[in-house]
């Protein structure tokens, strides 16, 4: 009975150790596939130490070479793919105010490993207004409207200038606000008022160039001997 344990114990400890060596074993070819999946040659690598220096409209990019310098390279962003000898890239033609996602990779003879960045261009002076319009005219004011051009800037303000001068008289004069929204009341005119305004969108990067638009202001008709006014 005791003989009958014995050989039963030693089996129960035969095969844990068994099973020990088996996990050990999956263990060490689960590391070696994850190893293999970042490079199968030691020394091989993707660009590293990535930096990316951004303007308005062009992304700089710049990294080390691995231990083992690629073939070639390529970088990528948007639908810019350039194939790079060195270490450095200007991406140009990119749009201003626009997230890209920046992939390089290095290029070997039997594999290609790839590492990722991310950058922001810059803001840019907006366009010009597309147009610019007066309407609810009266005899003393009107309102200035305009459409910004479209942009991926936010276009946070706009600078108004208009000037004046009245057709039957000498007077003249001119002013300048700013508006955050898309029309303005332009008022205290004297009647048949000839009046031009320029409009100017505003993104961080500063003031764009301006639209123009003029509109006359209603005349007053005056009756013979009656203190009244046609407006």
């Amino acid at each position: 009975s005791n003989y009958t344990m014995l050989c039963w114990s030693v089996r129960v400890l035969l095969l844990g150790l068994l099973l020990l060596t088996v996990t050990a074993l999956d263990s060490e070819e689960q590391k070696k596939e994850n190893d293999d999946d970042f490079s199968a040659t030691p020394g091989r690598g993707p660009p590293q130490n990535v930096a990316v220096t951004a303007s308005a409209t062009s992304l700089t990019v710049t990294w080390d070479p691995p231990d083992e310098p690629p073939l070639y390279y390529t970088v990528t962003a948007g639908s810019d793919t350039q194939v790079i000898y060195g270490t450095s890239v200007v991406i140009n033609n990119l749009q201003p105010c626009t997230a890209y996602i920046i992939t390089l990779i290095s290029v070997y003879q039997d594999e290609s490993l790839v590492t990722y960045s991310s950058a922001t261009t810059l803001d840019t002076v907006p366009p010009p207004p597309q147009s610019c319009w007066f309407d609810d005219i009266t005899s003393t004011a009107m309102t200035l409207y305009w459409q910004d051009a479209y942009i991926n800037c936010a276009i946070t303000n706009h600078n108004i200038s208009w000037s004046w001068d009245v057709l039957w008289s000498d007077e003249a004069g001119s002013d300048v606000t700013t508006n955050m929204g898309n029309h303005i009341r332009l008022r205290d005119f004297s009647p048949y008022t000839n009046v031009t305004a320029e409009v100017a969108s505003y993104t961080d990067a500063g003031y764009g160039p301006s639209t123009s638009c003029w509109n006359v202001t209603s005349q007053e008709k005056m009756y013979k001997n009656k203190n009244i006014q046609d407006v």
